[in-house]
């Protein structure tokens, strides 16, 4: 596909040749317009439904949904502020606005794109500590509120250098955008490394660090059931598959969405600018705006609530409020009273501690002996895994029974969070 009228076309040849607008053939601009269409429409719809779900849900509004919905909305921006410049300028084959639109169009992308990114981020982080640290509560709600404030203050960092002279924003020849100028001096350059690193390197280490570590401990717990309990191995293989599949799906996402921009930064930054092919510009940011569409598919539709609040609203269907359903990595989006634990050593190791503990060696209909724990008061659970096999469930006269690992626990006065 000839993405520009003149085939490998970069910077210097528009500078000592005069290749000028339009910078896209006729094949390509229905090509490109029908894609940005195409992932408008999704981002559009997949972001809505997700903020409308939370927003009309009480019972939506967990710590979980709170970096969703971050997410959601950073998408939404992305999809309805930004795109529509996108497309404009594909169809025109050149930059049609003033000055003005064109910083606001840059600061906009940043913006959105940084917000995403971190969104993607603390998601990660909040997974790690429900997953390895699950009794010790430490994103509570207020903290979680607090943590998505700081994505929208770097966003909003990063966004402003160019309006204060860190570096410029302009619209370059053959881009679909505004954006940064190619880095020449040292301040640019400081300017491109550091929102690279911020945008990119951060989250990336962040990402595999958490899902490595949580992967760590999902597959010693299976091994851990295969050995005390009566659960089949195809029962937990296909729990951990589930969970796993996940995993490989957030961070196949984010490396296929997001690696083209970081390379072309690279690109710019190591190498002189006049290398760089025009279409390589469009082409980082567009897999970055394709991100937008997916994250609702990645995030969203693997939840089931998610899943059942989605046909509600595409079928005009009543009752929109959920009953408790149940996430493949982080517990349950909806506020419900039930909840589970991954038996990690540090869970192992508090209810190792507890004293107060009456045990009784009778063997139970599965052949595992039980233990009572009476009058103990325990700190709250968080929002915390349903695959892995130990499930909590709390009635309402505030007494629960949790199994997995051999052993039953009865517990009195178990609040949770």
């Amino acid at each position: 596909m000839t993405i520009l009228n003149s085939t490998g076309t970069t910077a210097y040849d528009i500078a000592t040749n005069g290749h000028g607008p339009p910078y896209w053939a006729l094949p390509s601009k229905v090509i490109l317009s029908v894609t940005v269409l195409v992932i408008m429409v999704a981002s559009l719809i997949g972001n809505g439904m997700v903020i409308l779900v939370v927003l009309l849900n009480k019972r939506m509004k967990t710590r979980t949904n709170v970096f969703i919905m971050s997410m959601a909305v950073a998408d939404f921006g992305i999809t309805a502020i930004c795109m529509p410049f996108s497309l404009i300028t594909v169809v025109q084959g050149d930059w049609i606005f003033s000055t003005i639109l064109c910083y606001f169009d840059a600061f906009a992308n940043a913006f959105f794109f940084i917000a995403s990114l971190h969104s993607l981020m603390y998601i990660a982080i909040f997974k790690y500590f429900c997953i390895l640290h699950p009794l010790r509560h430490v994103i509570t709600r207020r903290r979680a509120v607090l943590m998505a404030v700081v994505i929208w203050i770097t966003a909003l960092l990063c966004a402003v250098g160019p309006l204060f002279g860190w570096t410029r924003n302009e619209y370059k020849p053959g881009a679909t955008q505004c954006g940064p100028a190619y880095p020449q001096t040292i301040k640019q350059k400081s300017h491109a490394i550091c929102i690279a690193t911020i945008g990119y390197v951060v989250p990336l280490l962040t990402m595999l660090f958490c899902y490595s570590r949580m992967f760590s401990a999902i597959h010693k717990h299976s091994r851990r059931l295969q050995q005390n309990t009566s659960m089949t191995p195809v029962a937990i293989s296909k729990t951990q598959k589930r969970t796993t599949m996940t995993m490989f799906i957030i961070m196949a996402a984010f490396l296929l969405c997001w690696t083209p921009y970081f390379v072309y930064a690279i690109w710019a930054i190591s190498r002189d600018y006049h290398s760089i092919p025009l279409w390589f510009n469009s082409f980082a940011y567009w897999f970055g705006y394709a991100n937008s569409a997916m994250s609702p598919i990645v995030y969203a539709w693997r939840y089931d609530t998610y899943r059942v609040a989605f046909k509600k609203l595409l079928f005009c269907q009543k009752g929109l409020l959920l009953a408790s359903g149940s996430t493949p990595m982080t517990g349950s989006p909806v506020s419900s009273r039930k909840s589970s634990l991954v038996m990690t050593p540090q869970l192992v190791a508090h209810f190792s501690k507890l004293t107060s503990i009456t045990a009784s060696a009778d063997n139970s209909s599965h052949g595992s002996p039980s233990v009572n724990l009476k009058k103990i008061q325990l700190p709250p659970l968080p929002d915390l895994p349903t695959t892995n096999g130990l499930h909590h469930s709390c009635t309402a006269n505030g007494k629960s029974a949790t199994r997995g690992m051999g052993v039953t626990l009865h517990v009195e006065n178990l609040d949770r969070a």
